[in-house]
């Protein structure tokens, strides 16, 4: 996924906007998704669903 706006993590590390991660929840009514990004190692930001686009390719 890529985050179509900037995010900050939990710990206040600021991801911008552009940066591809992947989802590792989605709330139950499927507003929100977590997302993990490669840098720094683990981050986890919170956003709406509406806040990230698909990129690349499903894994089965």
């Amino acid at each position: 996924m890529r985050l179509l706006v900037a995010a900050a993590t939990d710990e206040g590390t600021a991801i911008p906007a552009g940066t591809e991660g992947t989802v590792v929840y989605v709330a139950p009514r499927g507003d929100t998704v977590m997302v993990e990004f490669a840098e720094p190692e683990g981050a986890l930001v919170t956003v709406r669903a509406s806040n990230v686009v698909k990129v690349g390719r499903s894994v089965p």
